[in-house]
C-alpha cells in the first residue's frame, strides 16, 4: 500500500463520496478509496471536511433560528393584537369615562368660578348701592334742612312784618 504523502492535496469530490474507512488497518486516519488506493488523511483532509460540515450545520441552524424567531414574533404580535382588541372596548369606555369626568370637573370648576364672580359682583353692587344710599340720605337730609330753614325764615318774616 502507498506510503503517506507529505504534499497536501484536496480529494476530488467524486472520490470523497466513495471514501470509506479502512477495515484492514484499523487506523482512523487512513482512508481506502473505491479504486483501492489508501491515503493517510490525518490532518490533511478531515479539518476541511469538518469545517464544511460545521458551516453547513451553522447555516441550517441560523435559518432554523431565524424562522423560529420570525414565527415566535408573529405569534407574539398576534397575541398582542388580540389582547389590544379585547382591551379596546375597556380602553374606550375608560377614555370616555375620563373625558366625562374631566368635563364634569371643568363644568363644576366653571360653575364655582361663576358663582364666585357673581358673589364678588353682588358684593361690589351692594357696596356701590350703600354708597349711593348714603349720598341720597345726605342729599335728602340737606334738602329737608334747607326746607326747614326756609320754612323758619318765612315764619320769621311773617311774624316780623
Amino acid at each position: 500500500m502507498a506510503a503517506p504523502k507529505s504534499k497536501k492535496r484536496s480529494l476530488p469530490k467524486d472520490k470523497l463520496e466513495k471514501v470509506r474507512k479502512s477495515k484492514s488497518t484499523g487506523h482512523d486516519d487512513s482512508l481506502t478509496f473505491s479504486d483501492g488506493a489508501e491515503e493517510n488523511v490525518g490532518s490533511d483532509y478531515l479539518p476541511a471536511d469538518i469545517s464544511k460540515a460545521f458551516l453547513a450545520k451553522r447555516k441550517r441552524l441560523e435559518i432554523f433560528t431565524k424562522s423560529s424567531l420570525k414565527a415566535s414574533h408573529q405569534m407574539i404580535e398576534q397575541m398582542w393584537k388580540a389582547q389590544q382588541n379585547e382591551r379596546f372596548p375597556f380602553h374606550l369606555n375608560q377614555t370616555l369615562s375620563d373625558y366625562i369626568n374631566k368635563i364634569s370637573v371643568m363644568s363644576f370648576e366653571s360653575l364655582e368660578e361663576l358663582q364666585k364672580t357673581h358673589r364678588d359682583n353682588h358684593a361690589t353692587f351692594q357696596t356701590e348701592l350703600r354708597q349711593e344710599m348714603a349720598l341720597l340720605q345726605k342729599k335728602i337730609l340737606m334738602e329737608t334742612q334747607q326746607q326747614d330753614l326756609a320754612t323758619v325764615r318765612q315764619s320769621l318774616q311773617t311774624m316780623l312784618l
